[in-house]
């Protein structure tokens, strides 16, 4: 990984990973927050290096969890997203 000048929220070394919705950081979602959306109005994660804005990564947490390759990438996604309950 390298980071480029000015870039404050992560350094080399640092474990991440991107997020879903590139400009959605908070509040609800737009059409143009949407449409930042990785493999959507952007370019997609199956590449061996991408180029991502510092605000669209967050530090992955160096557990049990994540110290082995997941078998699904979307599912080490998924693990902190919130649980709805059917009705």
């Amino acid at each position: 990984m390298a980071v480029g000048e000015g870039v404050s929220r992560v350094k080399v070394g640092d474990r991440v990973a991107g997020i879903f919705m590139q400009t959605w950081l908070a509040g609800e979602v737009t059409e143009a927050k949407a449409k930042s959306a990785l493999g959507g109005g952007t370019s997609g994660m199956l590449a061996e290096y991408v180029l991502l804005h510092e605000d669209g990564l967050v530090h992955v947490l160096n557990t049990s969890l994540t110290k082995r390759p997941p078998h699904c990438p979307v599912l080490l996604s998924l693990r902190g997203m919130p649980q709805s309950k059917a009705v």
